[in-house]
């Protein structure tokens, strides 16, 4: 054991074990007195602590690149959720922008048509008005024979109480200038309907008979309550029937279809008419045909009379 050449020889051995280096190396490394500093212990522990580091860091980073995959994944996300709202936002201002595009078009065709629908309704109104005038047009007073009296005696007995105007009757007789073409209020014609219903034979007088407005010398409306259309007024123009309802307004004049003693005239446009008369149709007797009377509005100085005369006249 002490010999030194075996001394020597595991010195050698433990340098190349410690060295980490073959024998022959080692025995070189000894001969050539080149001084080795074979690995302490503490330097082996100290890179196993750099290993365990170095490892820690390793794991913070996947760790680390971990957390940063899920958020940009959630950034996508959120990001891809607002790409699909832009795209439903620009499809909705697309469809609203389509209309406004094409707004200008709607605009002209409009207006076009409204000037049309103006023209056509001003072209009529003026056919009618052209109608009426020349309708309304009484022209020179014809002659009448002396045995034809202008209205027709009195044949009820409840119309014996009722005095004309003698100046009103002189005027109509003469054919000189009479108040039948001037204008008439509404209060004015009430009040002959109400004085017509004391005179005559009350609200009788018109209910299920026939009422009829004349203008100027065109029969232009004729109300109708006979028993087969009791619900409804026959409205006729000229003679030919216009339309059956209850309640109607034609040339300013609004009626109630129940034709009632109440103010059933509510407006009246005065500027067109100038002439009104009323016809009523009466029975002579229950078992007797109905007989028509036609009863002229004319105004007096002071009041309205309803003047019966001969139908047509």
């Amino acid at each position: 054991m002490d010999c030194p050449v075996y001394a020597k020889r595991q010195d050698t051995i433990k340098f190349a074990y410690d060295n980490n280096i073959s024998i022959p190396e080692a025995i070189r490394a000894c001969n050539e007195k080149i001084p080795q500093n074979p690995k302490s212990p503490h330097a082996s522990s100290q890179q196993l602590t750099e290993i365990d580091s170095l490892k820690k860091e390793v794991e913070r980073l996947r760790e680390s690149l971990e957390q940063s995959q899920v958020k940009t994944t959630e950034e996508l996300k959120s990001l891809s959720a607002k790409a699909e709202a832009t795209d439903v936002e620009i499809s909705t201002i697309k469809s609203q922008v389509i209309p406004l595009i094409s707004l200008p078009t709607i605009v002209e065709d409009i207006k076009t048509n409204t000037e049309e629908g103006f023209k056509s309704t001003i072209e009529k109104l003026n056919l009618l008005f052209e109608l009426f005038k020349n309708n309304n047009d009484d022209g020179p007073p014809q002659k009448k024979s002396p045995n034809q009296p202008n209205f027709c005696p009195i044949e009820q007995p409840q119309f014996e109480e009722h005095t004309f105007d003698a100046k009103i009757v002189e005027s109509l007789q003469d054919n000189s200038p009479h108040p039948v073409n001037s204008e008439f209020t509404t209060i004015e014609i009430n009040n002959c309907l109400q004085d017509l219903k004391s005179k005559a034979m009350g609200p009788d007088l018109i209910h299920n008979r026939i009422f009829s407005l004349s203008i100027g010398k065109c029969a232009a409306l004729t109300f109708s309550r006979k028993r087969t259309h009791l619900p409804h007024l026959n409205l006729q123009l000229m003679g030919s029937s216009i339309i059956e309802v209850k309640h109607f307004k034609f040339l300013g004049l609004i009626f109630d279809s129940k034709l009632s003693w109440d103010k059933h005239i509510e407006e009246i446009n005065t500027c067109l008419i100038r002439r009104v008369s009323l016809q009523v149709s009466q029975p002579l007797s229950s078992w007797t045909r109905w007989t028509p009377r036609t009863y002229s509005l004319c105004k007096a100085p002071t009041k309205c009379l309803l003047i019966p005369s001969r139908l047509g006249n």
